[in-house]
């Protein structure tokens, strides 16, 4: 997988001390070749691409620009897919909860029931009643 010149620019922005990234098959991006190499010899594709900050920062042509956006909308899409079909999947659980609900006669409101009070001891027992009061001063 070929680094996007975007994410290129935007590592060699956010640390203007280097020079030269490496980066691996998978994606992941290292300032020293040997790690970068290191981390190849675990994937399938032990490919590392070093690409400069000169090389990074030169003009693309149209082709490349073109080749970036349609990877950038094929990226969007697939993400826009799985989460139309989590948003779907929710949907009917939600669905099936409240139908659930509605049958036991229970609201189908999604707030949880209030907490009881706890803490009912006298006052002078030393025991916390839960509650705050003042004396007649507001004090």
């Amino acid at each position: 997988m070929a680094p996007s010149k975007h994410d290129l620019r935007q590592l060699f922005k956010s640390n203007q001390e280097e020079n030269q990234v490496h980066t691996t098959s998978d994606g992941v991006h290292f300032w020293k070749r040997n790690h970068a190499e290191a981390h190849a010899s675990s994937l399938e594709n032990k490919a590392v691409v070093t690409t400069t900050r000169e090389e990074a920062f030169a003009e693309e042509s149209d082709a490349e620009k073109l080749a970036t956006i349609q990877k950038d909308i094929a990226t969007f899409e697939s993400a826009i897919e799985q989460n139309t079909a989590t948003l779907k999947e929710l949907k009917a659980e939600e669905a099936a909860l409240k139908e659930k609900l509605s049958k036991k006669g229970k609201a189908s409101d999604s707030s949880p029931p209030a907490e009881p009070e706890t803490g009912t001891g006298a006052e002078g027992s030393g025991e916390p009643s839960g509650k705050t009061t003042k004396n007649k001063k507001g004090k």
